[in-house]
């Protein structure tokens, strides 16, 4: 039903469930616990329904530098996204990738999608694919709308014992 990579698809599905719900449970406060709940329900929505498609995705690359018991440190090379306050909503930033850019080029769709904090703003982010650098990355129309490189960077991830 799902082609001869439908493991490799589910590995990739619960990839993307692990690095979410690793950055809500470490970055919102608990205030936030309700917010952190329905990120997490539509993230879990939204790979549940898009599991027969998750391997056409390019995903954010990463390398696994040491795994702890419930967490592991990894490695993020340098990456281009595409960011807006949560306010403007999804369309403006999938208008983006769909060609309302300075190139008119359609850029396909990668995983994770990020939603965070930014100076207590909510917002969303889309990883722009590898190919994509500083110099080449389609500058946005809207003004709503921000292009940024973010540098190589270490992180720690606590992971789910339920999601390994």
């Amino acid at each position: 039903m799902w082609g001869s990579n439908w493991f490799s698809s589910f590995l990739n599905l619960r990839e993307i469930c692990t690095q979410n719900i690793a950055y809500f449970r470490t970055n919102l406060i608990a205030e936030d616990l309700s917010l952190m709940n329905v990120y997490l329900a539509i993230i879990l929505n939204i790979s549940l329904l898009s599991f027969p498609m998750a391997q056409q995705y390019e995903t954010q690359q990463y390398k696994t530098i040491k795994t702890l018991k419930k967490a592991e440190i990894r490695y993020y090379p340098s990456v281009m996204k595409i960011k807006a306050n949560r306010d403007v909503g999804f369309n403006v930033l999938f208008g983006y990738i769909s060609g309302k850019n300075h190139k008119k080029q359609n850029i396909a769709m990668t995983t994770p999608v990020y939603m965070q904090k930014d100076k207590g703003q909510e917002v969303m982010e889309f990883v722009l694919p590898s190919s994509f650098d500083v110099e080449d990355a389609p500058k946005p129309i809207s003004e709503k709308l921000k292009c940024i490189s973010l540098n190589q960077d270490i992180l720690l991830l606590m992971l789910l014992g339920v999601m390994r």
